[in-house]
């Protein structure tokens, strides 16, 4: 692997490990193809016993050239350089083979880094967008800053638990969408976040307290949680009956929600 353009790689060191992780495996023959030699010995095994042993710990699956492994290779390292922001670049791979054993070499064109110019956080016309304005704001993926889609990631992983504790529990990680415009030019984005559209009515839909049902002594075993028939009213809670001597600072102790009154929004587990 070769950068034809390496002056233009910001923190080259980081780039070359994402890189690393993202290759396809090499084959490991060890010492005069000993590893594979091992692997092929058998050609089935039990999970234990000696055949298992030297078939998959003393050996070694051989990975055996194909075409296809230059368009994978290449479409694994366009997507690593991509997400760190090199979005014009040219990745070129080609084999070479000697005594049975192939080369893939690549050369990578990065050209320049991109940069963040501006960020838009959720633009629908939606509940949520107004309920979360005051409640979540993008902390990662900040203008001036060149594109990581890390920082994309965490800044979805936020706005998801800020959703999840404010009463949005049907929301998760694949709701959110990012689109990112290069339109402007001079190797500058901007970055807009979106919610996937949903054909479910609670998907975004904000959840409000009910009544709460405590069972101090709740069995997932022998207990029907839908039960609520020996229920005695207790402030604002319903409780299994005969646990009325139970202090309400005791009971807050143990719930892990705040409850101001039947009507709140929901804002934990």
């Amino acid at each position: 692997m070769k950068f034809v353009d390496k002056e233009n790689v910001v923190n080259y060191r980081e780039l070359n490990e994402k890189i690393s992780l993202n290759k396809l495996i090499p084959n490991t023959p060890g010492i005069f193809n000993l590893k594979t030699g091992f692997y092929n010995l058998f050609d089935e095994s039990v999970k234990s016993g000696l055949k298992y042993n030297l078939k998959y710990k003393m050996g070694a699956k051989p990975v055996l050239f194909n075409n296809d492994m230059l368009d994978i290779t290449e479409r694994r390292l366009q997507k690593v350089i991509e997400e760190n922001g090199y979005f014009r670049s040219i990745i070129e791979c080609d084999s070479t083979s000697d005594n049975r054993r192939v080369t893939i070499a690549c050369d990578i064109t990065t050209g320049p880094r991109y940069v963040i110019d501006s960020v838009f956080q959720i633009q629908d016309s939606l509940t949520i967008k107004h309920t979360l304005r005051n409640l979540y704001s993008i902390e990662y993926t900040k203008p001036g800053d060149y594109y990581n889609i890390e920082n994309l990631t965490s800044d979805r992983d936020q706005f998801v638990a800020a959703a999840n504790g404010n009463g949005f529990p049907y929301v998760n990680q694949q709701d959110v969408l990012y689109f990112v415009d290069t339109i402007k030019g001079d190797n500058k984005v901007s970055v807009h976040m979106r919610l996937r559209e949903s054909n479910d009515p609670d998907k975004y839909q904000r959840f409000n307290y009910g009544n709460i049902y405590i069972n101090p002594n709740f069995s997932l075993e022998l207990d029907d949680p839908t039960d609520t028939i020996n229920m005695t009213h207790y402030d604002e809670f319903e409780m299994v009956s005969g646990y009325n001597f139970l202090r309400e600072n005791a009971i807050n102790k143990a719930v892990f929600i705040n409850v101001y009154g039947l009507g709140q929004f929901f804002s934990g587990y």
